[in-house]
């Protein structure tokens, strides 16, 4: 830990010994930890249901039954063949489709191939599908299901802006094979990665099919207006940044069990936000963890039950240019 952050614990120490227990506000703070399950929870519910529909473009919620997007967007003549649940499924300009029938008919377009496996409602339980510039049309949500791998080939994406959220149960890897592009860029309005899910650049023992050239080291920058909520992992083969407008929480949704939810990066491990709530584990292999917010504002941190780790570096929180009138409360955990 940095010289920076023990002061500050200290500070906490010191205020919890000579000041009395209302002005320290205790209960206020465990109202604020289950507020922000609690919220964050039903958010992330109701987005994994529907999607939200939020912001404009194409909604790809890929748990979705409702056919409502037309196929004349991908194609205008002739016929497409997919399928689902291993039966051939032949479709026309005029069909409207699931998200995953949608993105199976897109990778029949582009590579003649479809590596997406959907059931018969036009569900995806499986597989996997790509995002690049093959995929040339603006992403309102993406929901990816458990059992489904979505790779965003940074190489020709810049970055990955979704007008809504993304909400991931499944796996995500970001990849590039152009050693100019080596950050992964992810912006959503919120982005939760439940329990289960998968975001990183950390590929598979192997690799990944079709990208033997994958870079072994690149960056991942996730960016939201509001909230980024992990019950899963987040990893970066390099440094790894979080940006939230409200809230980065790091944990399991009240009452659930299951694997301890990571934050970690090789190198840098950057958090900015005014809220933070972490009963799991943010850790950096080989940099440090810097903490900070958007703007001039009060930072609380809630450690209760989590670990922040820099295993070869410091923890700081803000920087040494920092010079606003703002608090800095630390609560709980392991530093």
């Amino acid at each position: 830990m940095s010289l920076r952050a023990e002061k500050y614990i200290a500070i906490i120490l010191i205020a919890s010994v000579l000041l009395p227990p209302y002005l320290l506000a205790e209960p206020a703070f465990a109202q604020f930890r289950e507020r922000r399950a609690a919220e964050s929870a039903a958010a992330a519910a109701a987005a994994s249901q529907s999607g939200q529909m939020a912001g404009s473009g194409v909604n790809l919620d890929l748990t979705s039954t409702d056919r409502l997007l037309p196929a004349a967007n991908l194609f205008t003549s002739g016929d497409v063949v997919i399928r689902a649940m291993g039966e051939r499924r032949s479709i026309s300009p005029t069909d409207m489709l699931t998200a995953a029938e949608y993105l199976s008919v897109s990778q029949i377009l582009t590579s003649g191939k479809q590596t997406l496996r959907i059931d018969q409602q036009g569900v995806a339980f499986g597989g996997r599908f790509n995002l690049s510039t093959q995929f040339n049309q603006d992403i309102a949500n993406l929901v990816v299901p458990q059992g489904v791998t979505g790779v965003g080939d940074f190489s020709q994406l810049s970055t990955l802006n979704l007008s809504g959220n993304l909400v991931n149960s499944g796996t995500f890897y970001a990849v590039s094979t152009n050693a100019q592009s080596d950050t992964a860029s992810v912006s959503a309005i919120n982005i939760y990665n439940q329990r289960g899910g998968v975001i990183s650049t950390v590929l598979p023992a192997g690799g990944l099919l079709d990208y033997a050239g994958a870079l072994g080291k690149m960056n991942l920058s996730l960016s939201a207006l509001g909230d980024i909520v992990n019950a899963g992992t987040i990893s970066s083969s390099g440094n790894l940044s979080l940006s939230a407008g409200t809230a980065i929480v790091n944990t399991l949704p009240a009452g659930a069990s299951g694997a301890t939810p990571r934050i970690q990066a090789m190198g840098n491990v950057n958090l900015s936000a005014a809220q933070f709530t972490n009963s799991g584990v943010i850790m950096s292999s080989v940099g440090n963890i810097n903490v900070s917010s958007q703007m001039a504002q009060n930072i609380v941190f809630d450690n209760t039950g989590g670990t922040m780790m820099a295993e070869a570096g410091n923890i700081n929180f803000r920087d040494a240019a920092y010079s606003a009138k703002t608090n800095l409360t630390l609560i709980g955990g392991d530093w």
